[in-house]
């Protein structure tokens, strides 16, 4: 006859904090999930952009304040074409300051 085993039973802990999305910049800021939001990305550049969805523009945490078209599109898509626009060379070298 052989022997029942008995049934084990296995009991998962979930940790909310520990399932978050963290992203980590290049100057060790930590950037985790916000509501309305989605994010945090990070880009080549090494900045960190949520996205909001109701606006439709990313947001840079950093600054507190949202990115105009011009800033958007180098930093989230640096083309060889934009980087060497004009406008885009302007823009640069605003956020350089």
């Amino acid at each position: 006859m052989a022997a029942s085993r008995k049934p084990t039973y296995r009991v998962a802990i979930v940790n909310p904090v520990a399932e978050q999305h963290v992203v980590v910049d290049l100057h060790g800021h930590e950037f985790r999930e916000r509501e309305g939001l989605e994010g945090p990305f990070r880009y080549h550049s090494g900045r960190v952009l949520y996205y909001d969805t109701r606006e439709g523009r990313y947001y840079d945490p950093l600054r507190d304040m949202y990115l105009d078209f011009d800033e958007q599109t180098l930093v989230v898509n640096p083309s060889r074409e934009a980087i060497n626009n004009p406008v885009t060379r302007a823009v640069k070298s605003r956020l350089l300051r």
